[in-house]
């Protein structure tokens, strides 16, 4: 039996709603990542990840620097816990 744990990210990229998509490209390149976790007041409040970067704001002819990164972000989280069975 695998666990979670096993495949989660030791160290998870976290920024603000309010930073934009540029600066969250970079982070995910700087940390070799594909997600950003998004935290408002220190808790989970969503997930945007390189295809939500593609889909919501290159496809959409948006500016990656004015957008923020809360307004392209995923809301809808199933949290683990890093002992949960991978199944």
């Amino acid at each position: 039996m695998r666990i979670v744990r096993e495949i989660m990210s030791a160290a998870p990229v976290c920024m603000a709603p309010d930073e934009s998509v540029s600066d969250a490209a970079r982070a995910m390149k700087q940390h070799g990542v594909g997600t950003v976790l998004l935290l408002t007041d220190g808790r989970l409040s969503g997930l945007v990840t390189e295809r939500d970067i593609t889909v919501r704001v290159l496809a959409e002819n948006r500016d990656p620097r004015t957008t923020r990164i809360g307004d392209i972000c995923s809301t809808e989280l199933v949290v683990l816990d890093p002992d949960d069975d991978l199944a």
